[in-house]
């Protein structure tokens, strides 16, 4: 009988994907040259480094190690995820331990890239500098079709930011094929410098073959490295921190963007130059509709305050209305903070004011607001929010002529509806 490695190359690869685990793929590359090719593969196709305080000293160096020393593996690459949440914000970046790293190895292959800044790299390299050694390891990528950089791995002006403004102007080999490319970061509260990132972000959409685009983006004097970057590829966008005008400068040069998600933090004791306390839902409708003949998909998500900030919201100023989205005849989903839509007047508004007729699915997401004390005055209408909620929704769902399904995570309790438009297997 015909042993497992005997298999046609695509029955080994559909069973080494689907079947296999990650954390025995390593094992099942020892065992013959048929399992390796298929194992190696998969191994190599999507990397994910975690960095956090769980995880201090991640297995980066040996992975760079590794790809210089088979530089065949490089080009198997097509997913790096550089993942990490929560590192103190107040304290410096801790370092990584270098022993047993063969930094004579990595510093050469820095001093070959002769960037300007390749000492610095080096100096941070030999300190056990995080960023320098994730630069080291996304430098020589070209392949890949999927990059993911979280906060941990963001902190301001350094190695990784310099390194990836270095590959998208030409000093260091370029992303050939990348489509999404996230970038995105907590803002630190400790160390303001750690968000000074607009210059590294700025440049990504320079990224000619990106469709999928996550950034944080800070609301500082805003303007194109290298003159405008074609965004004609660019059909997903998710952008945090970002007031209305400075998302409008990216919007204008996105001529086929389908999905925009757009996520806006408010803080009461902030630096006026750097954050915004006006929740203006006009200046932001007059943003989305750059948009408004592409657009098929709208998430808007406002939040107080950070995971890890005193959030106290003391004079918050909103201002305008959101009953302009009717206007967005191509809108086909809407995820939206009720209170967006609903107001805060003695009445709610209704729903359908709001929204096109376009709309097929619409979700009710929750606005911390209502967690600090500030009172709905529509609420003295109701037992209960969850009654509130459920009969806004009712109502849209008997008037508005095109909406499929409506759901609501305002409550504890998620509440969903669907109309008998909505067919099996229908936005599932």
């Amino acid at each position: 009988m015909a042993g497992f490695s005997d298999a046609p190359a695509e029955v080994i690869d559909n069973i080494v994907r689907f079947v296999i685990r990650r954390a025995d793929l390593a094992n099942l590359c020892l065992v013959n040259k048929a399992l390796h090719r298929s194992a190696v593969a998969f191994l190599y196709s999507s990397i994910k480094i975690t960095w956090d305080q769980e995880h201090p000293n991640p297995s980066i160096s040996p992975l760079i190690r590794t790809l210089a020393q088979s530089p065949e593996l490089v080009i198997l690459i097509d997913e790096i995820y550089l993942f990490g949440e929560y590192l103190s914000d107040t304290a410096e970046r801790p370092s990584l331990n270098t022993t047993g790293i063969p930094l004579d190895q990595f510093i050469n292959i820095i001093n070959k890239s002769q960037v300007p800044y390749a000492n610095t790299w080096v100096d941070g390299l030999k300190s056990g500098n995080m960023d320098a050694f994730a630069g080291l390891l996304i430098a020589n990528l070209s392949k890949i079709t999927s990059l993911k950089i979280t906060h941990n791995f963001i902190n301001g002006d350094d190695i990784l930011g310099k390194v990836l403004l270095s590959k998208v102007f030409g000093e260091l080999p370029a992303f050939e094929r990348l489509r999404k490319m996230s970038y995105v970061k907590r803002m630190d509260r400790g160390n303001w410098e750690r968000n000074q990132i607009v210059e590294y972000v700025a440049s990504l959409f320079h990224i000619p073959t990106v469709t999928d685009m996550s950034v944080s983006l800070t609301n500082q004097p805003f303007e194109w490295p290298r003159g405008e970057p074609d965004l004609d590829c660019l059909t997903s966008l998710h952008i945090e921190w970002a007031i209305g005008s400075v998302l409008a400068e990216v919007l204008l040069l996105t001529p086929n963007l389908k999905s925009l998600s757009w996520r806006w933090i408010y803080h009461d004791s902030v630096n006026d130059e750097r954050e915004i306390t006006v929740l203006d839902y006009d200046q932001v409708f007059l943003a989305v509709s750059l948009v408004e003949e592409t657009l098929e998909k709208l998430v808007l998500s406002m939040v107080v305050g950070d995971d890890d900030y005193d959030r106290i919201p003391v004079g918050m100023d909103v201002r305008g209305s959101f009953s302009r989205l009717s206007e967005l005849e191509r809108l086909k989903e809407l995820s939206i903070p009720m209170v967006c839509l609903a107001g805060f007047g003695a009445e709610p508004i209704p729903l359908k004011e709001s929204l096109p007729d376009s709309l097929e699915v619409l979700h009710l997401g929750r606005l911390d607001l209502i967690d600090f004390g500030i009172k709905l005055k529509w609420m003295d209408n109701y037992n209960s929010l969850d009654e509130a909620i459920g009969q806004m929704m009712q109502s849209l769902i008997e008037t508005h002529t095109g909406i499929h399904i409506v759901t609501s995570s305002v409550c504890q309790k998620r509440l969903e509806l669907r109309t008998k438009r909505c067919a099996p297997g229908c936005h599932t």
